[in-house]
């Protein structure tokens, strides 16, 4: 294109310098004389050669050639069309471009490694962005913009707290760090779960050898609240039968049983004597004879964590006083509930849940079951 360009300004001077002063003569030749119809042969444009052409020189059609070199600025009015492969080099660094009214301006810049950047109609110089390179600010996305599928960013360090590009792989690595403090934290927590102590738990704190009758209401159970304060390991439940019942059948079942709960709740059933999950014992079992007696949880061994417990003590007996089996009782102290008439699906089972109601902090009404848990 330099080329074109010469040649095209070349031509053009020589045909305007024959129609000013003549045509020229030879090479060397002069006319000698100042009036002659040719030019000399200084004031012409040859067709070979190296020559400086002064003046500003307008083109009103296509201009020719292989290569052309400027020193100062081209200005092109119209487009500027390439028919073939091209590309622009310049030195670093490069230039720095002003924003102007009206304008938009491409360059290499000055400063920051020679990077392509772009001033739209007298908007703010940015750098371009490239598929394979970062560039701090892309201030071509907008807020609401959606970035192609598959778009690739470089990965923060997991738990980075920045305003980076969190990747799949960044989630991914995040959830691994969180689940390895998950499991450590599980794995701290079994040694901290107390281990329960074979301390037996008496209750009540004293107990006055009165004697407790059963309901003579069928379907009925007493329910008292107790408490435990520390981290109990349990296999059984130890009472002082005043009248045995060394009966079976109908009428003659008993269970006893520990729900761990908070008030006006479905508290689950912790342990119970039951021979199974639904049944109780039968007198012959749970007061064959007089005396102290134990029975073992049907669920085996079991570490009762400190908390609210409710005790609840059931029958199907209901021919009263001394045709059941009755406990030893102490005649006085408190509980926060107390329930002498609850109502139970089957008298002598304990079912596996318990509602309980709101406290009702009230001393106990004589009848309290004289018991060891161990």
């Amino acid at each position: 294109m330099k080329a074109k360009i010469v040649i095209a300004v070349a031509f053009l001077v020589a045909i305007a310098a024959m129609l000013a002063v003549g045509a020229p003569q030879q090479s060397g030749v002069s006319s000698g004389s100042s009036t002659s119809p040719y030019a000399k042969d200084a004031a012409v444009v040859h067709n070979t050669g190296n020559e400086n052409v002064g003046g500003q020189k307008t083109f009103t059609s296509e201009i020719f050639g292989t290569s052309a070199d400027f020193s100062g600025n081209v200005q092109v009015g119209g487009q500027l069309i390439l028919t073939g492969p091209w590309s622009a080099t310049g030195p670093c660094p490069g230039m720095t471009i002003t924003p102007a009214l009206n304008t938009s301006q491409l360059a290499f810049d000055a400063s920051g490694g020679c990077k392509l950047v772009v001033s739209e109609n007298d908007g703010s110089v940015v750098e371009v962005a490239k598929v394979n390179s970062n560039v701090a600010t892309a201030s071509a996305l907008s807020a609401a913009s959606t970035l192609p599928t598959n778009t690739l960013a470089a990965t923060p360090s997991p738990l980075d707290s920045s305003t980076k590009v969190g990747t799949t792989n960044y989630t991914d690595l995040a959830v691994g760090v969180e689940k390895t403090r998950a499991l450590a934290a599980e794995a701290l927590l079994a040694p901290l779960t107390p281990t329960g102590l074979s301390v037996p738990w008496q209750w009540p704190a004293k107990c006055s050898a009165g004697t407790g009758s059963f309901l003579t209401t069928a379907n009925k159970a007493f329910i008292w609240e107790i408490n435990l304060t520390y981290p109990l390991s349990t296999s059984k439940i130890e009472y002082d039968v005043i009248t045995p019942d060394n009966n079976s059948g109908a009428g003659h079942n008993y269970d006893l049983a520990l729900y761990l709960g908070v008030p006006s709740a479905t508290n689950n059933r912790v342990v119970h004597i039951g021979s199974s999950s639904s049944l109780g014992q039968p007198g012959t079992t749970f007061a064959p004879s007089s005396g102290w007696r134990n029975l073992a949880w049907f669920e085996g061994a079991t570490t009762l964590q400190p908390g609210r417990y409710y005790m609840m003590l059931t029958s199907d007996c209901v021919a009263g006083t001394s045709s059941c089996a009755q406990l030893a009782i102490d005649s006085s102290g408190s509980t926060l509930y107390y329930n002498n008439a609850a109502s139970v699906t089957t008298g002598g089972v304990s079912p596996a849940t318990f509602t309980s109601a709101a406290d009702a902090p009230s001393a106990l009404p004589g009848v309290a079951i004289c018991v060891w848990i161990e």
